[in-house]
């Protein structure tokens, strides 16, 4: 299950599961405000994932210093009402190939960033690859081999 399956990594996902024979329901918004601890638990009873992405963000960058409050709501409160309703693997800075994203403008400016970043296709393995393990994995690994690739 993807939340935030309207945006541009959800879609990407989507795509990619779909491309690769996996079964994945992608939530937008309208269906599933991360915001909202019951919304995202009815998704989850709802699904019965054995997966869970947060895809979800506030990623107007520009509006966010005019629309803190919500930007907040979403990428710190948001991201937390899901992590603890789905004791999800947890990364930062996934991103997919297309239009334009933070990865991107770094790398196009030349800047450097020593934390980890994995992109969309890495991350369904990562998705396929813990669907029969202990959920609390953390793939350090798999990190470090996406710093390297870039």
């Amino acid at each position: 299950m993807v939340f935030g399956g309207g945006g541009q990594v959800g879609c990407h996902l989507i795509e990619m599961a779909s491309a690769t024979g996996h079964d994945l329901v992608g939530l937008t918004h309208e269906e599933a405000d991360i915001c909202d601890a019951g919304a995202v638990g009815d998704a989850i009873a709802g699904h019965s994932p054995t997966c869970i992405v947060n895809a979800a963000a506030y990623t107007a960058v520009d509006k966010a210093e005019s629309d803190a409050m919500r930007s907040f709501a979403v990428n710190r409160d948001g991201a937390s009402v899901v992590a603890e309703a789905a004791a999800i693997l947890r990364t930062a800075w996934v991103y997919g190939p297309f239009g334009t994203n933070f990865v991107k403008t770094m790398l196009r400016l030349g800047a450097t960033y020593r934390g980890g970043f994995i992109d969309a296709e890495q991350l369904l393995r990562i998705a396929a690859s813990l669907k029969n393990t202990y959920y609390g994995r953390y793939l350090e690994a798999v990190a470090q081999e996406a710093r390297h690739q870039y």
